[in-house]
């Protein structure tokens, strides 16, 4: 559901699941309650959820999801580091990392579900009170891939989602060469048991 085009101003490109509730202030910022929402940022927004907040730049591409007892952060291409707030701590975030959030410890399930997205170089932090954030590396192209709402991207006809969905890809490839040197991603367990990697 893309916003309306003023002159000489980009529009938001937002693409939304089904379930989804959010809403958005005077001043453009997005508050997400449930479900997932993929945006491509006309100007300095701040996106937030009952856990935490992203402050992004002009021109970022994210990707927020928001379910029972976590939220997650994606970031698929910013101008600078990306900014997340929580409680009264800060984490800065770089393309192509991706932030979980929980109001409790996570699990294995949390850190790696079984989303058909690759993940590597987890590190956990320690938010305080019930809160704890993971921050990792995940595979763009797998989401892009695997992600049913972003599915919507790859079939619209609009020209701006076109040429979005075109810079997305050139980005995810020149990432995968960038950060070849930090190791293989990991996929949760297939149903034949066995662990997946792909570098």
């Amino acid at each position: 559901m893309p916003g309306e085009e003023k002159p000489g101003q980009q529009a938001l490109r937002l693409f939304a699941s089904a379930d989804t509730a959010f809403s958005a202030s005077s001043a453009g910022d997005i508050h997400v309650y449930y479900g997932h929402v993929f945006l491509k940022l006309p100007q300095n927004m701040t996106v937030s959820t009952n856990i935490g907040q992203v402050a992004c730049e002009t021109g970022s591409t994210v990707n927020i999801s928001r379910e029972p007892g976590l939220a997650r952060v994606q970031i698929f291409d910013t101008p600078n580091s990306a900014r997340v707030f929580c409680r009264d701590k800060q984490i800065l975030m770089d393309k192509g990392q991706e932030l979980l959030l929980t109001d409790h410890y996570p699990t294995q399930n949390d850190a790696i579900p079984e989303d058909g997205i690759g993940r590597r170089q987890f590190m956990v932090h320690d938010m305080g009170g019930n809160t704890t954030a993971v921050l990792d590396d995940f595979y763009a192209f797998s989401c892009l891939k695997n992600a049913v709402y972003l599915k919507m991207i790859t079939k619209s006809k609009n020209d701006s989602d076109k040429q979005m969905l075109g810079s997305l890809l050139k980005f995810c490839a020149a990432l995968q060469i960038a950060s070849a040197d930090r190791g293989d991603f990991f996929f949760p367990a297939s149903k034949n048991g066995n662990h997946e990697v792909s570098q």
